[in-house]
């Protein structure tokens, strides 16, 4: 076993069981935080998660052994032995190089007292392993405040206009039949007006001799004249 394989298995077992004793090196946890929105409201975040991990050399890491195991096919046996052997080789390498990086994970240091530190590469990393999830971005809270107001006065028009209709389409057949008297009687009265209108211009039109100076000429209404006095 390589550290690759070491800490591939330590990340499927986070992932799975949110939790992943390493033989005599120590235990990973892992914490999923839920899904949050952004301090400036544009952004919907996805579930994050931590990664954290305690030092201990007494850690016998059977459960991640077995784990391994189960997912490689080789026996439990095998498995301690190239583990075991792959942590030796960790320490080792950690006590001369004072730091060894496991991929997709992070970083192992030591400090002063020889306790081993893990600073995490990417917390968000096995989150995005397990959802898929990526940040969402929503449009401003006011925007969709107009929005909705939009759409609300759009309705109440659709609604005012709807049962306005619907009044209409109550009227029974008798009040339709009145109403179309009612027009056609207003419209007899107006010409009625009309034609007394015309008629009373034409007389006083023929009262005041107006009439006779726009149907006949000067010359035709002196011969007239002429013919009446003889």
């Amino acid at each position: 076993m390589d550290l690759n394989l070491l800490a591939k298995t330590i990340k499927e077992s986070l992932i799975e069981n949110q939790k992943a004793e390493v033989p005599s090196l120590g235990t990973f946890l892992f914490r999923i935080s839920a899904a949050r929105i952004s301090e400036d409201g544009k952004t919907i975040l996805p579930p994050s998660g931590a990664v954290s991990f305690k030092s201990d050399t007494k850690v016998t890491g059977e459960s991640l052994i077995r784990y391994c195991s189960s997912r490689t096919g080789i026996s439990v046996k095998s498995t301690t032995y190239e583990m075991h052997n792959c942590i030796e080789n960790l320490k080792r390498e950690l006590s001369k190089e004072k730091r060894v990086h496991l991929p997709e994970l992070g970083l192992l240091t030591p400090d002063n007292a020889g306790v081993i530190i893990f600073t995490p590469e990417d917390e968000d990393s096995i989150c995005r392993d397990i959802f898929g999830f990526t940040p969402v971005s929503v449009k401003p809270i006011k925007e969709n405040k107009q929005v909705q107001q939009e759409d609300h006065t759009d309705k109440t028009l659709e609604i005012t206009e709807k049962k306005a209709t619907q009044e209409k389409d109550k009227e029974t057949p008798k009040e339709k039949k009145k109403k179309g008297l009612s027009k056609a009687m207003m419209a007899a009265i107006i010409s009625i007006a009309a034609i007394i209108i015309v008629l009373v211009a034409i007389y006083l039109l023929g009262r005041f001799g107006l009439l006779d100076s726009i149907i006949y000429t000067e010359e035709e209404l002196e011969l007239i004249k002429s013919t009446v006095n003889r």
